[in-house]
């Protein structure tokens, strides 16, 4: 009988360490999420502006083009090139 109750106290003593465990993996996960949406939102951010700036880029004329000191042949390179290369 004093094994049962040594037994019984060990299963409460590892659901208790269970459950604990459980709370802080719990917040490791949401914490991961949480960063996990912070950098894709980032990313996304910085595909918008570069995509935005070869846009504008590409519409610009040669003199303008001139000015800025870019060759029509590099903007063109630029404007092909895939959102996530810089």
């Amino acid at each position: 009988m004093g094994t049962t109750r040594l037994d019984k106290s060990a299963a409460r003593s590892f659901v208790r360490l269970a459950a604990d465990f459980s709370d802080v993996a719990a917040a490791a996960a949401l914490r991961y999420v949480r960063l996990s949406i912070d950098a894709a939102a980032t990313l996304a951010a910085r595909h918008r502006r570069r995509r935005r700036l070869r846009r504008d880029l590409h519409r610009l004329n040669d003199h303008m083009l001139k000015d800025i000191g870019i060759a029509r042949q590099d903007l063109l390179q630029e404007a092909h090139k895939p959102i996530w290369r810089e």
